[in-house]
């Protein structure tokens, strides 16, 4: 099992795990499908010995908000769930965003479907840092967990030393 980048040909193999891991709906997997390749975001999979695709995780940085990452898509093939692959998806975007951050955000829905993702979430040390109630729909939370990164470099940045990483145009 090792950890790299996206790779245009895996995407039939992406598109069937984010079928098969139960975590998404068809319009959610359309979603994520269009990020793949996009210079906006970061993406890592898992992959096993064949190079088949275990667990794809998509993350990036918040343009508006100084130091803070946001994992948009992580998930792990229904097969290989509780083996740790998604848990060093987890760690391999923590050691990414090492100095270049300072927290990193999750969000996820409230509803008793999502009590798998919520508690994955937890156990890999986020927690609940906001809920916003009927948020996708009425009845369902949007749910936003946090964790601290470890480094604080990002601040170097001269585009934060002035205060706001936000810039208006005239």
């Amino acid at each position: 099992m090792r950890i790299d980048g996206y790779r245009p040909e895996d995407k039939s193999a992406v598109e069937r795990l984010l079928h098969e891991c139960g975590g998404f709906v068809p319009h959610e997997v359309t979603v994520c499908l269009s990020l793949l390749g996009d210079p906006e975001y970061e993406t890592a999979l898992v992959r096993d010995e064949q190079e088949r695709p275990l667990g794809l995780v998509i993350y990036g940085t918040d343009p508006l908000a100084q130091g803070v990452w946001e994992i948009y898509w992580i998930a792990t093939d229904g097969r290989c769930q509780r083996r740790g692959v998604g848990s060093a998806l987890m760690r391999h975007v923590e050691e990414s965003v090492g100095t270049r951050g300072r927290m990193i955000l999750i969000e996820t829905s409230g509803q008793p479907a999502y009590a798998y993702q919520r508690a994955f979430y937890e156990k890999n040390g986020y927690r609940e840092a906001a809920r916003i109630r009927d948020f996708y729909k009425p009845g369902d939370d949007l749910v936003v967990y946090r964790k601290d990164a470890t480094a604080r470099l990002y601040l170097e940045d001269p585009q934060w030393k002035s205060g706001s990483g936000c810039s208006s145009k005239g």
